[in-house]
């Protein structure tokens, strides 16, 4: 990041920062559907020109593992997702 110039530095930090808020957006919108797999929040700012923002959350890297593209997914595990994406979309409709 250090090589890019000035302009293309600031419209790279300012997409960063769009990306995050929508993070953001997205934890504020899906935080009260009930079973909804998701860490806890224990602190969120959306960034702005004068800060980047922030998200803390619960650490799950002892409790979770990541899986593999196809070497993990099971038909549950795409069950469960389409489970909660349903449960997702009713809250979002509702």
């Amino acid at each position: 990041v250090e090589n890019i110039d000035k302009e293309k530095r600031k419209q790279l930090l300012a997409h960063i920062i769009s990306l995050h808020n929508v993070e953001c957006g997205v934890y504020d919108l899906i935080k009260d559907i009930n079973d909804f797999p998701l860490p806890k929040i224990f602190y969120m700012q959306k960034g702005n020109e004068h800060s980047n923002g922030v998200i803390i959350m619960e650490d799950l890297s002892e409790t979770c593992v990541a899986i593999g593209n196809f070497g993990y997914v099971t038909q549950e595990l795409c069950l469960q997702a389409a489970i909660h994406f349903a449960d997702f979309q009713a809250y979002i409709q509702s």
